[in-house]
């Protein structure tokens, strides 16, 4: 798999979201500054409290002139039944085949091991805290997907990437804030 380096245009795909079909990424693009970020699966617990994270920091996000796409491999129908479109403001992205992420380069670890690091534990403590539970991965994603985060520029230039070494290694809400501020909007 090629992995997407920054100053590289982001490849363009066509995706549906839980509420809507056959959206394109550079019409999703224009005029903002994007987080395109791949997680797991939307059942999985350390994805629920990072995606809970971005929706709590998502106004500041928004005011920064950007705006956060994530990519899950959960089926859209899967989704619907967890909430509606109101209570989600950032765009859900369903990828349940995995094309994307075959696209993006965003490869899986092989064992269990590889997903797991302190970071990973200390954020599962807190979900488990939190009450958010493991809802299971409800179809033929990949148990142990390794995430991604690209921030990509209106015009289509990755200006950030990160392929994750293990299921927690992803920029905070505050990380991304920060990286999209270097970005132009022009």
């Amino acid at each position: 798999m090629t992995k997407l380096q920054n100053g590289a245009k982001a490849v363009d795909f066509t995706f549906d979201t839980p509420w809507s079909e056959s959206n394109d990424l550079y019409e999703t693009l224009e005029g903002k500054k994007t987080i395109l970020l791949f997680l797991r699966y939307y059942g999985c617990s350390l994805c629920q409290l990072d995606i809970a994270a971005l929706v709590s920091e998502s106004k500041t996000i928004e005011s920064n002139d950007a705006q956060v796409l994530v990519v899950l491999q959960t089926e859209a129908s899967f989704i619907r039944e967890q909430l509606t479109q109101e209570q989600m403001p950032l765009t859900l992205i369903c990828d349940p085949e995995h094309k994307l992420f075959d696209l993006y380069g965003v490869e899986a670890g092989k064992t269990q091991e590889d997903l797991i690091s302190e970071e990973a534990m200390k954020k599962l403590a807190i979900a488990k805290e939190k009450g958010i539970l493991n809802l299971g991965n409800k179809g033929e994603q990949l148990e142990f997907q390794l995430p991604a985060t690209f921030i990509i520029s209106p015009d289509g230039t990755i200006e950030y990437s990160r392929y994750g070494t293990h299921a927690a290694d992803i920029p905070s809400p505050a990380e991304l804030i920060e990286l999209t501020l270097n970005v132009s909007v022009n």
